[in-house]
């Protein structure tokens, strides 16, 4: 990982980012923190293509909530709203935790927004890079759990050691590093090329092994 030390992130840039991770207004976390986001990302949809979906699968004519939670959360994700389907099992949840099938679906409907979030971002061995002067990053309205994975950004740091060692989920570091480039304050770059000598030196390995 790279180094917590602030005049070192970034290359040496010398910007203290841990002070600006103290000084920026918190993120709210709620279950439906990120739902608008999630959702705008599933399936590509607008606001009202996904109000309509939602119209859809409730209906109406009938009742706001189908007597049947869990069939409600499985519709919602079989309309690819995985959004939805989460905040649902989140709501379910604080009523009742030991609702197994919630948490089931919960912790697939994280995997899914992960794996959308992913193809988004890029391979796992990119390298996410900060592009805004240091400077210039309260501009940006950047929150302290923003200022914090820039703080571990590194050029030697993957997208996936940086999900890794970030110390948070593999859903929120994925949904931060797309926040992130979508608003044009870090790039995700492809890797530097590996020398010459990489291919010859596993070509030997396979044959001494074969």
């Amino acid at each position: 990982m790279g180094s917590d030390d602030p005049e070192k992130v970034g290359g040496g840039q010398g910007f203290d980012l841990s002070a600006l991770a103290r000084e920026a207004k918190p993120r709210e976390v709620t279950g439906a923190t990120f739902s608008y986001v999630d959702a705008m990302l599933t399936g590509r949809m607008s606001e009202v293509d996904l109000a309509r979906i939602r119209e859809d699968i409730l209906g109406t004519s009938g009742p706001a909530q189908p007597p049947d939670p869990i069939v409600h959360v499985e519709a919602l994700m079989g309309a690819r709203d995985y959004a939805g389907a989460l905040a649902e099992c989140e709501r379910l949840l604080e009523t009742d935790r030991s609702l197994a099938a919630a948490a089931r679906l919960a912790e697939e409907c994280r995997g899914r927004l992960a794996e959308l979030y992913e193809a988004r971002v890029g391979h796992g061995d990119h390298v996410p890079r900060l592009v805004v002067a240091p400077e210039h990053l309260g501009a940006y309205g950047v929150d302290r759990w923003e200022a914090y994975l820039l703080s571990r950004l590194h050029p030697q740091v993957s997208v996936d050691q940086l999900v890794e060692g970030s110390g948070l989920s593999r859903l929120d570091t994925l949904r931060l590093l797309y926040e992130l480039a979508e608003r044009g304050i870090i790039a995700i770059e492809r890797p530097a090329a590996a020398p010459a000598s990489g291919p010859a030196v596993l070509a030997r390995v396979k044959l001494k092994r074969g």
